[in-house]
Parts: structure tokens; sequence; C-alpha cells
């Protein structure tokens, strides 16, 4: 029965960043259609999996935030499945904005394609290794492993970083309005990322985990 709570938990805290999300997007003056709701589900999925990382990190701070470590698993594999809600979206309902594979192939989408793949793939090992049985045959190669994680974010943010640009130049340039909320997930990506080395090598020099 708590198990169940967990998930419930992670799924009501994503239905919340997703119904912001989308509502921040609409404020923005963009139009209700499949673009907004890939969006939201793109920019919401990697929040989820970047709090789900985070949240260790941040406890070492802050020890009151140590109680919500274990929702992780939860919110990390719901994070997960947002993506791969995102990436449903775009393969099958903008075909028109990003016709596969030929909008993939060659410059920046290319690279961005391949970040994105980069990340969904180490996404997919942590998603698989996220049971006890993992614990057990992989030991503390576990943990490790995990921790690889960080690296996903950074193909993510690569791959966002480039498929945004051209927006981010134009609100740049103009500055009128809320900025794109792709922005602002990525300085709190780059903030959860240097808040991980830091945290790191701190635990180095007393030999706790995190």
């Amino acid at each position: 029965m708590a198990n169940i709570f967990l998930w419930i938990w992670a799924f009501f805290i994503s239905f919340l960043f997703f119904a912001l999300f989308f509502l921040y997007t609409l404020a923005s003056g963009a139009n209700a259609d499949w673009q907004i709701l890939n969006s939201a589900a793109a920019n919401t999925g990697i929040t989820i999996v970047i709090l789900s990382l985070a949240i260790g990190s941040i406890s070492y701070f802050f020890p009151s935030v140590a109680k919500y470590i274990k929702y992780r698993k939860e919110l990390g594999i719901t994070g997960f499945f947002i993506i791969i809600f995102h990436i449903f979206i775009t393969l099958f309902y903008l075909q028109d904005r990003f016709p596969f594979p030929s909008s993939y192939l060659h410059g920046r989408p290319l690279i961005s394609f391949s970040a994105a793949l980069a990340s969904v793939s180490i996404l997919i090992i942590m998603t698989i290794i996220s049971n006890s049985l993992a614990i057990k045959v992989l030991g503390k190669w576990w943990r490790r492993l995990l921790r690889v994680g960080y690296i996903a974010i950074v193909f993510a943010l690569l791959h966002m970083t480039l498929r945004e640009k051209a927006d981010w130049d134009t609100y740049l340039q103009n500055l009128h309005g809320p900025p794109p909320l792709s922005i602002i997930i990525l300085w709190f990506g780059i903030w959860i990322i240097l808040l991980r080395i830091c945290v790191y090598f701190m635990t180095r020099r007393t030999g706790t985990h995190t």
C-alpha cells in the first residue's frame, strides 16, 4: 500500500508540473495544439528526472528534504515515461514540423537527435535497474550506475538547447514577455549538476553517500 502511495504522489507532482508548464506556454501567447502539448511533456519529463536526481544532493545541505528521497525511483521512472510520451507525439503527431528521419540527418538537428538518443538510452538502463533484484546483482555498482543519470541530463539539456536556440535568440533580442520555459529549465539543470559536483567532492572527503 505504501508503494502505491509513492506512485500516486509521483504522478500527482508530475501532473502539477505538466499543467503549470502547459498554462505557462499558453500565457506566453502560443496556441493550444499538439506542439504545446509536446513542449509541456518534454519540459515536464526532464524536470521530473532532474528532481529525482537532485533530491539527494539538496538534502545534503537541507536535511529536511531527506524525507523525500523515498520518492526518487517513482519520480525518475514517471519522468522517463513522460519523455517517451514526448517522443511519441513528435514522431506521430508532429511529422509536418519534424519529419523523421529526414530532419535529423545533418547539422545541428543530427547533433540534437544524437544527444536525445544518448539521454534516452541512459534513462532506459536506469529504469531497468531500478528494482531490488538489480540492487542485489549489481551490489556497489548499482549506485554508481544510477549516477550516470547526470550524464543523461547533460545530453537532454544539449538536445533542448540545440532545438530551442532559435526561440531563445528571438527572445533575447526583444526581451518581451516571459522567457521561454526551456531557458528556465536549462539553468535549473545546470544548477543541479553543479550542486552534484559540489556534493561529490564534499562527501568524498567525509566518505558519506547521497
